[in-house]
This record gives C-alpha cells, sequence and structure tokens, in this order.
C-alpha cells in the first residue's frame, strides 16, 4: 500500500504581486489567498537553463498557500514575497 504524495516549496513574488492575489482571492469572497480552495489554485512554471535547450514546465496541482505573503522590511524599495504551498500534485513536461 502506497500513501500519499504531498509536494512543498514556496514561489517568490513581488509584493504588488502577492497584494493582488489576496485582492483577487477577497473579491472571490475569500479572506486571503489561504482560504481559497486548493482545487482551484495550479501554479504552471516555464523555464530554460539555456537558450538551446529545451522548454520545461512544470505544473503543481491542487495547490494550497499556507502564508499569506503579507509582511514588510523596514527601508526596502522592492517587497519580494515568499508564498509557501503545499501541493497534490506535480508534473514535469
Amino acid at each position: 500500500m502506497r500513501g500519499n504524495k504531498k509536494y512543498e516549496g514556496s514561489i517568490k513574488v513581488l509584493g504588488f504581486e502577492a497584494d493582488a492575489l489576496n485582492r483577487a482571492a477577497k473579491a472571490a469572497g475569500f479572506e486571503d489567498i489561504t482560504d481559497v480552495p486548493h482545487e482551484f489554485i495550479t501554479i504552471l512554471i516555464s523555464y530554460k537553463k539555456n537558450p538551446a535547450d529545451v522548454l520545461t514546465t512544470v505544473t503543481m496541482s491542487g495547490v494550497q498557500f499556507t502564508e499569506d505573503g503579507f509582511e514588510m522590511e523596514q527601508g526596502a524599495k522592492n517587497r519580494e514575497v515568499s508564498l509557501p504551498y503545499i501541493a497534490m500534485n506535480r508534473e514535469f513536461k
């Protein structure tokens, strides 16, 4: 018998992007992004390590953010926010 797989990580976004995610969650009737059900959130990342490489795509589905990303640093010009998450599935293509 196998156990459930769980994928954990965090994504780093700029403060205004984290704020936009929280505003979108509020507009949908949730308190913040941590209240949005995991069935509604998917993270899609596409990248190349070198220009000649094939594009790699990572899809995380069933994502639940565990923190809302609201934090302030004194004197910071650009606010970078880490959004920790737990995901139900991960696929590489």
